[in-house]
């Protein structure tokens, strides 16, 4: 699932917000 939404960020062909995608990078 791919979002253009601002502030958010593909990672992996995941949508996840900037502020997770830190954490959250896999």
């Amino acid at each position: 699932i791919v979002v253009s939404e601002p502030g958010f960020r593909s990672s992996k062909g995941k949508c996840v917000q900037e502020s997770t995608v830190r954490g959250q990078s896999e």
